[in-house]
């Protein structure tokens, strides 16, 4: 399993599924020597995992060029929203192939590269913007939707928003390690939206005059309870990743200039694997 980022909701999670072991195709070896069967079976395990991970042979020491280069690389090839669920390894082997880059990159051009990655994100952090604000640009159109979506979203928040708090909250003081924070929030938030429309159900119950509008109208008002709520995420998501462009205008262009000429630099290290 591999992750955009652990700790943050509606990234990109790739899940690989490698060639099953049989265990029985390491008996022969195992009744000759166990120690060498269980070796033997530790070493394809590995390979296996391998093949299905963003794997360094210097995690200490190329970690933190790894992830700035897939922060330029995912700017570059942003994945799109939809669908939400796909069967492909494109993704995957992409970003393997960066990791496997550094792998074999020589020890001057890879420090000369870290150099150079180093200094362009230490100048994004002291402007206050990312790299996407160096990559795009914002259209005054988006200021516009984001107004007339503002009420029907903002009705989805206030809908939705205690169970997903509440989950937040839990995850934040119970969760200790990282892989774990996503599925947990997701978990509880998922069981106290169910809570609440079991509430909601019993208080329509009582509001609606008949059986027959219970049933009609009731799973109507779920769906767009639920479908707002969703909505205002996507909406939230959209405005904070607009907000982050836009801080890119508001930049001296001479400023903006070098960034994007240190931003080339850096590409051009790995732009052949794009």
């Amino acid at each position: 399993v591999n992750f955009d980022d652990a700790t943050r909701p509606r990234l990109t999670a790739m899940i690989g599924l490698g060639e099953p072991l049989l265990l029985k195709d390491y008996l022969p070896l195992y009744h000759e020597n166990k120690a060498r069967a269980i070796n033997q079976l530790i070493k394809d395990v590995s390979a296996g995992i391998r093949e299905n991970i963003i794997h360094l042979n210097e995690v200490a020491n190329d970690e933190e060029l790894l992830e700035q280069w897939l922060t330029l690389y995912r700017n570059e090839k942003p994945t799109l929203k939809l669908p939400i669920f796909k069967v492909s390894d494109t993704v995957l082997k992409q970003e393997q192939r960066l990791s496997d880059y550094i792998n074999t990159m020589p020890t001057t051009e890879k420090e000369q590269a870290k150099q150079a990655t180093s200094t362009y994100f230490q100048q994004l952090a002291q402007n206050n913007v990312s790299d996407l604000a160096i990559k795009k640009e914002t259209s005054p159109y988006w200021m516009i939707l984001y107004i007339l979506g503002a009420i029907p979203i903002f009705v989805g928040f206030l809908l939705n928003f205690f169970p997903a708090l509440v989950g937040l909250t839990i995850a934040k003081k119970k969760v200790k390690k990282i892989q774990y924070f996503v599925p947990v929030a997701w978990g509880i938030s998922s069981v106290l939206h169910l809570i609440c429309v079991i509430l909601l159900f019993f208080i329509a119950i009582i509001l609606l005059p008949t059986t027959k509008w219970l049933l009609i109208f009731f799973p109507i008002i779920i769906q767009i309870i639920l479908m707002l709520g969703y909505l205002s995420i996507v909406y939230y998501e959209s405005w904070q990743t607009w907000r982050t462009i836009r801080k890119g205008r508001q930049l001296h262009h001479s400023t903006k200039a070098v960034l994007e000429t240190q931003r080339n630099e850096i590409l051009s290290y790995f732009r052949h694997l794009i």
